[in-house]
């Protein structure tokens, strides 16, 4: 992307956070003046930062329970001054998804939104799992040391860190329990998860053996008991039933391996 290449993940990373944190003076502080917001059956051209913070801070209720969002970013294009976006927004906790395109220029405050245009979410490989199959989220490592893992594999697969899951700034303590990396483009790639103590793998000697496990999510409860006759009727063995918890309801099998896997709604 030019000499913008990284302004789009650093923007929509901001972003992001001030969506997480129901902040809408800063939401609106991503947005241009003058700029146009377009929703089926309401388009805005917004002449002040007042009209944007109160077009979010009136949306909030639909996303009510969303406690981590996904940004996957496909730039389309780069100019000097411009960049468009199609960012595919994934929300965990209640609200549906969404896709948007967006338009940012460059002003004298930096990248700002100068417009966003609602479009289908019509990309099965950024949504969660529906119909016939589960959506593969990313897959998990075990490790004693998640962030020191974590580094490794972001410096040898260019990954980068999900919003939130970067290291601690100074000497502040680091929450390492469980980080996630994503692509470029935001998408799940790797999650690392902390354990107390960890046998290492002799692999090829059969003693012990590789350590992961895979994390597949679907739209709704409805999937989720689907998938869970899918799962043992293929010889899945379940190990973990939280299919009541409210806030977010899953199984946990054991492959005819032995080898366990999470599905979950998401």
């Amino acid at each position: 992307m030019d000499e913008n290449s990284d302004v789009h993940r650093q923007f929509f990373d901001a972003y992001t956070r001030a969506l997480l944190d129901r902040d809408a003076v800063a939401i609106a502080d991503h947005y241009a003046v003058p700029a146009l917001i377009e929703f089926p059956g309401q388009r805005i051209l917004v002449t002040e930062a007042r009209q944007s913070e109160q077009f979010f801070a009136q949306a909030f209720g639909q996303y009510e329970g969303v406690t981590e969002v996904d940004a996957a970013v496909t730039v389309t294009a780069s100019t000097g001054h411009s960049i468009w976006a199609d960012v595919t927004w994934r929300y965990h906790g209640g609200a549906p998804d969404e896709r948007n395109m967006y338009q940012l220029v460059q002003d004298d405050g930096g990248w700002k939104i100068a417009v966003l245009t609602p479009m289908a979410v019509d990309d099965p490989v950024q949504q969660s799992g529906t119909g016939d199959y589960p959506h593969l989220l990313h897959t998990v490592i075990d490790a004693t040391e998640p962030r020191e893992l974590a580094e490794f594999y972001r410096q040898l697969l260019g990954y980068v860190y999900r919003p939130g899951d970067e290291p601690p700034e100074g000497t502040g303590p680091d929450d390492d329990v469980w980080l996630v990396l994503t692509d470029r483009a935001g998408r799940r790639m790797i999650a690392f998860q902390k354990t107390e103590s960890l046998e290492r793998s002799t692999w090829p000697d059969p003693t012990v053996p590789m350590q992961l496990h895979l994390d597949f999510t679907v739209e709704d409860l409805n999937d989720l008991e689907l998938q869970r006759q899918r799962a043992d009727s293929l010889g899945a063995r379940l190990i973990l039933d939280r299919a009541d918890d409210e806030n977010e309801p899953l199984y946990v099998f054991a492959d005819p391996s032995g080898h366990p896997f999470c599905i979950f709604v998401a």
